[in-house]
């Protein structure tokens, strides 16, 4: 989607694959192509003049332990559920956001404390079934220039 408000373009980009699949129905190849087409989208088809929102339902974990600081800490806050980045798309993420000079931006800011899910946590986007596991695996991202325009982003508890 494109805003098209006063002296401002506004893109608004919304990535989602069917998550049950992306875990187990698609093939290496398949994941692969998507990361690609995302990459492409990113550079092909958004002038970096326009403001970028991105709302991604990325099925992979961040976290900031396993990669190096200059990986991770421009694209990656300090305030994320995993500690560590998994080795499929969480790392596919990192790598766009880093190339593109992207910002996750419910990992930068902290959540407030009326934020917490049914086990505490304040990050998770995703809970099983079950109530026993909780992920965080959706974000928002913004280009880095505007990150600090944003003073919360996360779920919502209903």
């Amino acid at each position: 989607y494109t805003l098209f408000v006063p002296q401002r373009t506004i893109r608004l980009l919304g990535i989602k694959k069917n998550t049950q699949q992306q875990q187990s129905g698609y093939s290496t190849k398949e994941k692969t192509a998507f990361w690609q087409e995302t990459d492409r989208i990113l550079e092909k088809q958004i002038p970096n003049k326009h403001l970028l929102v991105i709302m991604i339902d990325a099925n992979g974990q961040v976290g900031r332990q396993n990669l190096a600081p200059e990986k991770t800490y421009k694209s990656v806050g300090k305030y994320t559920h995993a500690k560590k980045t998994d080795n499929g798309n969480g790392k596919k993420l990192v790598e766009i956001c880093n190339k593109h000079k992207l910002v996750l931006t419910n990992t930068h800011k902290r959540a407030p404390e009326k934020n917490k899910d049914i086990l505490g946590n304040k990050h998770a986007t995703w809970i099983s079934p079950n109530g026993q596991i909780a992920r965080q695996i959706d974000y928002i991202i913004v280009r880095k220039k505007m990150h600090n325009w944003v003073n919360y982003a996360g779920p919502i508890q209903g």
